[in-house]
């Protein structure tokens, strides 16, 4: 039981991420008076890297038993 709701957590939070992302990602900004709206795209490329990472960290979370301490695993860590 807790292995699904570790795997359900990592999920939705990645994919929270993501999705954040792509909204700010597909946003027209090009008439935005917003004095914020020049380092949205910045903060969308973090929400891609962060969703991402948090699903990488489920993956090594999930085989953590079957996996040594190979090279790309410990470059998946860093």
């Amino acid at each position: 039981m807790q292995e699904l709701f570790v795997f359900s957590l990592y999920m939705l939070y990645g994919l929270i991420f993501i999705a954040i992302g792509f909204t700010i990602f597909f946003r027209d900004l090009r008439f935005s008076h917003l004095s914020i709206a020049s380092a949205l795209p910045t903060l969308a490329i973090f929400g891609f890297i962060h969703g991402l990472h948090e699903w990488s960290e489920l993956y090594l979370h999930v085989y953590q038993e079957e996996l040594m301490m190979h090279q790309t695993v410990k470059i998946l860590k860093a």
